[in-house]
């Protein structure tokens, strides 16, 4: 009851209508938002990007921007300039 009305803050009438599988899933994720591994208990990462993830996925990210341009131009070429 702690878990589910106290630390999820679920209304009474959620809690008596979970399933016990419904209400450790939800007692799982929360600890995963709080940074805990749901199968062993111990703090997780942060979640958070590192500058270095940030920075590769960046590149990654203006890498597939940029062939989704170049393939749109080359569709436009091929229809003569105007592909819409």
């Amino acid at each position: 009851m702690r878990a589910g009305m106290g630390v999820l803050g679920w209304p009474p009438d959620a809690f008596w209508n979970a399933t016990p599988i419904e209400l450790r899933r939800a007692v799982e994720g929360y600890g995963m938002t709080q940074g805990t591994d749901p199968d062993s208990g111990a703090p997780m990462n942060s979640g958070y990007m590192t500058p270095e993830e940030y920075a590769d996925l960046k590149a990654a990210c203006l890498a597939t921007q940029a062939e989704s341009e170049r393939r749109l131009a080359e569709r436009e070429k091929a229809a003569g300039g105007d592909s819409r």
